[in-house]
């Protein structure tokens, strides 16, 4: 989620917004590729995109933050990993909602993960710190969400999903020997 949108669309008009809108959709593209990600759809001012873990999720998000920083964009990504739903090629479900709401919880400029992507990150490649405790609109309970940062160590490792859950990032794509599952974990809305 672009932090501070619609007032800078306001400010500066539709013309000069869908051009800022371009260059940071070419950027997300960029990011997700370098990170072994595949776009699946776009939504707002962002894209939905596919990654190989949780790991190259964060490190999509840091890139992206980066490059948007650039762009004088503050962008927020929240980040969850869990089931996905799909109605035709669109990823659904309460596991998206929650990348949301995590999403919303997060400060332009910031990569925010529920505390289930925050467990499946390698420690030795990630840092984690807690952000607090929250109530996330529609989501029952308050949940810890964490900051994550990492170093790109992932593209010399090779990672397995011994545990059966599916690891991800927005809708994310695990590969386990020659089968493929899905999961979503983050939303760039």
């Amino acid at each position: 989620d672009i932090a501070g949108s619609t007032q800078l669309a306001a400010t500066i008009g539709d013309s000069a917004w869908l051009e800022l809108l371009r260059q940071a959709v070419h950027r997300h593209r960029e990011a997700i590729g370098r990170h072994g990600g595949d776009e699946v759809g776009q939504r707002g001012d962002g894209l939905v995109a596919t990654f190989p873990s949780p790991g190259a999720a964060v490190l999509a998000g840091e890139a992206l933050v980066s490059d948007l920083a650039g762009l004088g964009l503050g962008l927020r990504v929240g980040l969850h990993t869990g089931e996905v739903r799909l109605i035709g090629e669109d990823p659904t479900g309460m596991t998206m909602h929650f990348a949301a709401r995590v999403c919303s919880a997060a400060d332009g400029g910031q990569v925010l993960v529920s505390e289930a992507t925050a467990n499946l990150l390698d420690s030795a490649a990630f840092g984690t710190s807690p952000a607090g405790t929250h109530a996330l609109k529609g989501v029952p309970g308050r949940h810890q969400l964490f900051t994550a940062e990492g170093v790109d160590v992932l593209s010399s490792m090779r990672i397995w999903n011994i545990s059966g859950i599916p690891l991800g990032l927005m809708p994310a794509r695990i590969t386990v020997g020659t089968h493929s599952s899905s999961a979503c974990a983050s939303s760039f809305r």
